[in-house]
C-alpha cells in the first residue's frame, strides 16, 4: 500500500490473493445465508409446532367443555346409562370400564384353571364363589343399561350383538340352577355341560368396553368396506378346495388301490393312505392353502407332489389379492375417521370464533342501548320540565 501526495490509496494485490479473497468471501457469504436459512427453517419450524400444540390445546379444552355441556343437558336416567356405556364420559366412568375387564379376566381365569386336573375331584368353593360374584356383576350391570336405556331405543338395544352376548353370559346359569333345583342333583355336570360351554362366550364382553375406542371403529369400518373382498376371498378359497383336493385325491390314487374289505385305500408301498376321499382330502387343501402345514397328510407319489406345489402357489396368488383390498380399506377407514376428526375440531374452532364476534357484537348493542337509554331518560326530564314550564304560564 503506497500513499500518494494527492491522498489516495492504491492497492497492489496480485491476482493469486485476489481469487482466494474473492472464494473467502463467498465461502463466508454462502455460510451465512445458509446459517440464516437454516435459522429461518427452524424459526418456522418451532412456530407451526407451537400453532400445532396451542391447536391441540384448544381443541381438547373445547372438547371438555362441549362434554360439560352435553352432561348438563342429560337426565339422571341417561347419565347413568352413558356411565356404564360410554369410558370417555368422565374419569369415573373409564375406572368402572377398568374393573369391568378385570372381572371379565377374572372369570376367564378361572373357567380355564378350574379346568386342571388336580381340581376335577377337590371342593370347588373357591371358583363357586368367584363364579357367584361375577355373575351378580355381569347380572347388575346388564339390568342396569336395560333399565336405563330410552323406552324408543330399547327393541334395538335388545338386539344388538354385544348386548346379545351380555345375555348369554348370564342366561345359562341361571337355567342351570333352575334347571339342578328341578331336578335335584347339584352336581349334574356332565349333563348341563353345555351351558357351563357357553361360560367362554363371555371372552367376548371385552368388545363391549372397547367398542366406543378410536381402533374397533375402524376395524368395524374397514370390515364395512371389505364386503366385497371378504365375498372374493370365500369365492376363491372355496374354489381352490373343491378343485386342488379333486386334483390331489386322483393323483394318490396313481400309488394306492381301494381294499374292498376294510373300504380304504391302501398305499402299494403299504400303510393307508391319506386321502381317502375329496371331502377328507379338504383338510390336507385347507391347512397347505393357509401355509400352516401340519405335515399329519402329505402326498408320496409324483403326480400329488406336482399337484401341492401348484396348491401353494396358487394360494399366495389367489389369497394376496383379498387381503390387500382389505388393507387398502382399512387405510381408507383410518383417512376417513381422520378426516371426519379433522372437521370436528374445525367446526369447534369456527364456533369458537362465530361465539366470539357475537358477543363483541352483543357487548356494542349493549353499549348502544345503555347510550339510548340515557339519551330517553334526559328526554324524559326535558319534558317533565316543559310540562312544568307550560303549566306555569297556562295558570299566570
Amino acid at each position: 500500500v503506497s500513499t500518494q501526495s494527492t491522498g489516495t490509496v492504491k492497492m497492489k494485490v496480485s491476482s493469486a490473493s485476489a481469487v482466494e479473497a474473492l472464494q473467502t468471501y463467498e465461502e463466508d457469504f454462502v455460510s451465512s445465508e445458509t446459517e440464516s436459512l437454516s435459522d429461518a427453517k427452524e424459526s418456522k419450524r418451532k412456530l407451526k409446532k407451537q400453532k400445532k400444540r396451542e391447536r391441540e390445546q384448544l381443541v381438547k379444552k373445547l372438547l371438555k367443555e362441549e362434554r360439560k355441556q352435553k352432561k348438563k343437558l342429560l337426565t339422571v336416567k341417561q347419565r347413568i346409562h352413558t356411565f356404564m356405556e360410554n369410558p370417555l364420559y368422565s374419569r369415573w366412568a373409564f375406572g368402572y370400564q377398568v374393573l369391568n375387564a378385570l372381572v371379565i379376566f377374572l372369570s376367564i381365569v378361572s373357567f380355564v384353571v378350574e379346568t386342571e386336573p388336580e381340581y376335577w375331584n377337590t371342593d370347588s368353593t373357591t371358583f363357586d364363589k368367584i363364579e357367584y360374584f361375577v355373575l351378580a356383576f355381569f347380572t347388575v350391570d346388564y339390568i342396569t343399561r336395560l333399565v336405563t336405556e330410552d323406552t324408543h331405543r330399547l327393541p334395538r338395544w335388545l338386539i344388538q350383538p354385544l348386548n346379545v352376548i351380555d345375555l348369554i353370559c348370564i342366561v345359562p346359569f341361571y337355567v342351570q340352577i333352575i334347571l339342578e333345583s328341578v331336578s335335584g342333583n347339584s352336581n349334574a355336570t356332565s349333563t348341563f355341560a353345555i351351558l357351563r360351554i357357553l361360560r367362554i362366550i363371555r371372552i367376548f364382553k371385552i368388545f363391549t368396553i372397547i367398542k366406543k375406542t378410536r381402533i374397533f371403529n375402524l376395524i368395524l369400518k374397514a370390515i364395512t368396506f371389505s364386503k366385497q373382498g371378504f365375498a372374493l376371498l370365500f369365492f376363491v378359497v372355496s374354489l381352490m378346495l373343491v378343485v386342488c383336493s379333486s386334483a390331489m385325491f386322483f393323483a394318490e390314487q396313481s400309488i394306492a388301490t381301494f381294499n374292498e374289505k376294510t373300504l380304504v385305500w391302501e398305499y402299494d408301498a403299504g400303510g393307508d393312505s391319506f386321502f381317502q376321499s375329496i371331502t377328507s382330502t379338504f383338510w390336507w387343501c385347507v391347512v397347505t392353502i393357509t401355509t400352516v402345514g401340519y405335515g399329519d397328510a402329505y402326498p408320496k407319489s409324483d403326480a400329488g407332489k406336482v399337484v401341492g406345489c401348484i396348491t401353494m402357489l396358487l394360494a399366495f396368488i389367489s389369497i394376496a389379492l383379498p387381503i390387500t383390498i382389505i388393507g387398502h380399506n382399512f387405510g381408507k377407514a383410518n383417512a376417513l375417521s381422520n378426516a371426519h376428526r379433522n372437521d370436528h375440531h374445525q367446526r369447534l374452532i369456527e364456533n369458537v370464533g362465530l361465539s366470539t364476534r357475537l358477543k363483541r357484537r352483543i357487548n356494542k348493542l349493549t353499549k348502544h342501548s345503555k347510550k339510548v337509554t340515557t339519551r330517553i331518560k334526559r328526554l324524559h326530564r326535558l319534558a317533565t320540565m316543559i310540562e312544568e314550564d307550560s303549566g306555569e304560564v297556562v295558570e299566570t
